[in-house]
């Protein structure tokens, strides 16, 4: 687990931006305070600024701004209880050719409290998910005593939430399509293997469910048995039964 002592680089900001050095060593923490938030907080967002080295070996060289064209920036670690967390669908392009970009963090990340194990900033290509550079950094989740801190053990990805989402109201021919998406992004992360197989788990049930029947098909045959089931837009098409006007 890194802490705040144990951090080697120090954070540097160009106005509101987090200057990121992506020439430091793995084993270099850059400790990003304004990352550190309470247990549960949500929507907290984080400006970067990418910088690589020039054309050079010399370490005297001074850091250009990465073109970030047909890039993106994306972050994932694991939290003080040891859980993955990654987050790639909230990251706007502010200056793609500044490299400056936006990311805003989700409750999920602050789930449960103490510093993260691990965490980084992963600069990939669009095109084929190539990893270009990372840049670890280290933050903290507070316990602030406003409420009980439960924790949770759940792998978290916005990239898997939103394929499970489309997967609940995917026709029959759309599953596989959507199967093999999730299969990339699996492989796509790259880790440590527990974090493949809680992902591969969480697909496997969803994949189940789609199989028991248990979430609706926009072309199947779907019965609703739970007695309290809430349309909020009025329903257009033919019905039969009983209605409560």
């Amino acid at each position: 687990m890194t802490e705040k002592n144990d951090a080697t680089i120090p954070l540097i900001k160009h106005g509101q931006f987090a200057v990121m050095d992506t020439t430091i060593k793995s084993t270099d923490v850059m400790w990003f305070d304004e990352m550190s938030g309470d247990y549960g907080d949500g929507g907290r967002t984080v400006y970067l600024e990418i910088k690589e080295r020039a054309l050079s070996n010399d370490p005297k060289t001074e850091l250009k701004p990465m073109d970030l064209t047909g890039r993106d920036v994306r972050f994932q670690g694991h939290d003080a209880r040891g859980v993955f967390n990654r987050v790639a669908l909230s990251t706007k392009m502010i200056d793609q050719t500044k490299g400056r970009v936006e990311i805003t963090l989700p409750r999920q990340i602050y789930r449960n409290e103490g510093a993260y194990q691990n965490a980084e900033f992963e600069v990939y290509e669009v095109d084929g998910d190539t990893r270009i550079s990372t840049v670890p950094v280290g933050f903290e989740v507070y316990n602030n005593h406003a409420h009980i801190a439960i924790g949770e053990m759940a792998p978290f990805s916005d990239e898997f939430e939103a394929l499970k989402a489309k997967l609940e109201t995917a026709t029959v021919d759309e599953v596989e399509k959507l199967n093999a998406k999730f299969s990339e992004l699996i492989a796509s992360v790259k880790t440590t293997n527990n974090n493949v197989d809680a992902l591969n788990q969480l697909l496997a049930t969803w994949t189940q469910n789609i199989a028991d029947k248990a979430v609706a098909l926009l072309n199947g045959d779907n019965q609703f048995t739970g007695k309290n089931n809430s349309f909020t837009y009025p329903v257009s098409g033919f019905m039969t039964g009983i209605t409560n006007k």
